[in-house]
């Protein structure tokens, strides 16, 4: 039943175990080249998380091609190429975080800003980040959350009348509004 998913598992497995070890050497030549461990660098720290996620997207795309040469159904062709989306922006997303965060924490003890300050900072930049990073993702996934944020608030001030037959989660979908 599954036989037409084991050749883009094949893929996704021996691309995955083949960029890890990639990632592996990488990080090994970086320190030696620096010469100093992975809790003093700032940058392995920053990408540490984001590069196994990086590896992971390497896998889908192996495994997506290989898929895609079988003659993959265009409906799961999609998916997956949404879901492969949503692994991209994820892993931008938690890059720029963690990067932005060690550049404040940098800047921060230069000009000698108390801990409190740098850590409620690296938390406001990283915070920031991440809820764009989400916006971003649900947009690529094909959910608008403007739309139904600006639909909603609009809204507030008129009367609601029930929908008739359909129901989705978005209020510009859901409610009709009608001006008092």
């Amino acid at each position: 039943m599954l036989t037409h998913l084991f050749w883009p598992g094949v893929a996704f497995v021996a691309t995955c175990v083949a960029a890890f070890g990639f990632r592996v050497a990488l990080f090994a030549g970086f320190r030696r080249w620096t010469g100093t461990p992975e809790s003093d660098s700032g940058f392995l720290r920053a990408i540490r998380v984001p590069s196994l996620l990086w590896c992971v997207v390497l896998g889908l795309v192996a495994a997506i091609q290989v898929a895609d040469d079988l003659t993959m159904s265009r409906r799961l062709a999609e998916r997956l190429g949404m879901v492969l989306q949503a692994a991209v922006v994820l892993s931008v997303t938690i890059t720029l975080a963690g990067v932005l965060a060690s550049v404040v924490a940098a800047a921060s003890e230069r000009k000698s800003m108390g801990g409190g300050v740098t850590g409620l900072a690296r938390t406001s930049v990283r915070l920031s980040v991440l809820v764009l990073g989400l916006l971003v993702m649900l947009s690529s996934l094909g959910i608008e959350i403007t739309r139904c944020r600006t639909t909603s608030w609009s809204c507030r001030t008129s009367r609601w009348r029930a929908p008739s037959s359909r129901t989705t989660t978005c209020p510009s979908r859901a409610w009709r509004c009608r001006s008092v």
